[in-house]
C-alpha cells in the first residue's frame, strides 16, 4: 500500500478543481519499480491525518523526470478506511517526502481471524501476532527489526 500526503492537492479536491482521482493518483516523484511492486497495489490519499481516497492499482506509467502516475479504480476492500484516521505514521511538520509505504496487511487488521485461545484472543496479520489477555493487556509479537508504531487513545 502507498499513502500519499494530500496536502497540497486535497483543497483543491474540496474547492471543486480538480478530482479525488487527481489528488491522489497522479505526478509523484521517488517512487522505485521495486516499492511499486512491493506495495503498489492499493494507493490511499490522506489530509489532515485522516484517509480521503482509496484507489486499487491496475497500471502506472512514468514520465521522463521520473514521476509516477498511477491507473485505478476506487478500492472496494479499503474503501471502509475513508473518513478513518490514516493507518500509517503521520508525517511531521516539515516532512518533504509526501510519500510513505505500508504493508496492505496492517491496514486490514481489522478483517483478521480472532482466535480464542483459553484466556487469551489472538489475531494473526502476516508474520505479526496481537494477544489479548482477560485482564486487557496487549502482547504483540513481529519479526526481528520490523518497526512497530503504538498510539494509545
Amino acid at each position: 500500500m502507498i499513502l500519499v500526503n494530500l496536502s497540497q492537492s486535497w483543497p483543491g479536491v474540496l474547492s471543486g478543481r480538480s478530482t479525488p482521482e487527481e489528488a491522489t493518483l497522479g505526478d509523484w516523484h521517488g517512487i522505485s519499480e521495486r516499492a511499486i511492486a512491493e506495495h503498489g497495489d492499493v494507493i490511499l490519499g490522506v489530509y489532515k491525518e485522516k484517509v480521503v481516497s482509496a484507489f486499487d492499482i491496475y497500471d502506472h506509467s512514468r514520465a521522463d523526470d521520473g514521476r509516477v502516475t498511477f491507473f485505478g479504480t476506487p478500492s472496494k476492500t479499503l474503501a471502509h478506511l475513508i473518513g478513518n484516521r490514516s493507518p500509517g505514521a503521520a508525517w511531521i511538520r516539515g516532512e518533504a517526502r509526501p510519500v510513505k509505504y505500508l504493508t496492505s496487511d496492517a491496514a486490514l487488521g481489522a478483517v483478521a481471524d480472532v482466535k480464542n485461545d483459553g484466556d487469551v484472543r489472538r489475531a494473526v496479520i502476516g508474520e505479526c501476532e496481537l494477544y489479548l489477555d482477560i485482564n486487557g493487556a496487549v502482547t504483540l509479537r513481529v519479526p526481528s527489526g520490523t518497526p512497530v508504531t503504538v498510539v494509545q487513545k
